[in-house]
């Protein structure tokens, strides 16, 4: 974790990353799949179509499969 403003630390965890690689591809495949754009966005459009629900006056839950 860094701040969001401090580029020098962020650029000083990035080099660490890429010199301490993990070996596992497990890493990779977990990353891609649960921290991807696609999984984000899967994320925001359930939080959305949430709260439109609740703005309209129809709320049900919405779950995240």
């Amino acid at each position: 974790m860094v701040d969001y403003d401090n580029v020098e630390h962020f650029a000083q965890a990035v080099a660490r990353v890429a010199r301490e690689m993990p070996k596992d591809e497990r890493v990779g495949e977990y990353m891609a799949k649960e921290r991807s754009w696609y999984a984000r966005a899967a994320l925001y459009d359930c939080a959305f179509a949430t709260l439109a629900q609740r703005s309209s006056g129809r709320h049900k839950e919405v779950v995240r499969t």
